[in-house]
């Protein structure tokens, strides 16, 4: 489903634990991700409202993210940056799913037997 995908996150903290982060740094490093997953979903949801014709691009840009980071944490074997940065920008999919839910709310009215 595009609107979980977004699921990496769940394996952010083992990861940091891992790599020999502290506690401390294990807890504030996810929060940071959250923090730019609101800030994404607010940014793609406004975007997304003055552009109401283009919600299928911003869906699809946010895919594209999604697909970034788990091909970096596919691959695995790259630096230690890489990995956090595809940890990061896994948080990013969380911001489809507010764009799917207003476009499936739109769709109806485009349907004339419907309205």
């Amino acid at each position: 489903m595009v609107a979980a995908c977004h699921t990496a996150t769940s394996y952010f903290n083992l990861w940091l634990k891992a790599a020999g982060y502290g506690v401390v740094k294990a807890n504030t490093l996810p929060t940071a991700g959250n923090a730019l997953a609101i800030v994404v979903t607010f940014t793609f949801g406004v975007l997304a409202d003055h552009f109401p014709g283009k919600r299928a691009h911003f869906i699809i840009g946010l895919c594209l993210f999604m697909m970034l980071s788990n091909i970096i944490l596919s691959v695995w074997n790259v630096p230690k940056s890489a990995l956090l940065f595809a940890y990061y920008i896994s948080y990013t999919g969380s911001a489809t799913t507010p764009i799917l839910i207003v476009s499936f709310h739109f769709l109806p009215c485009s349907v004339k037997k419907l309205c």
